[in-house]
């Protein structure tokens, strides 16, 4: 399982949607995720992937598509 379909997984979980409904290069606030949901899906993806992800890179990635480009630049 690549990233792509790892971070998919891990908001379709938090946003109760099937996976094939979430789409990477859509924001996630327009997917129906409020702030509580990105913390939860961030909190998972930190410990999935086992890194911290800081503050700072959380304001400026809005998609997941960007969460992935983060993840493969700082893992």
């Amino acid at each position: 399982m690549n990233i792509y379909d790892k971070l998919i997984q891990i908001a379709a979980s938090v946003l109760e949607k099937p996976s094939d409904e979430i789409i990477p290069d859509v924001s996630l606030e327009e997917q129906g995720a409020d702030s509580l949901h990105i913390v939860e899906i961030l909190l998972q993806v930190e410990d999935r992937f086992g890194i911290y992800v800081p503050d700072s890179a959380i304001v400026e990635m809005r998609t997941l598509a960007e969460l992935a480009t983060w993840l493969e630049e700082n893992n």
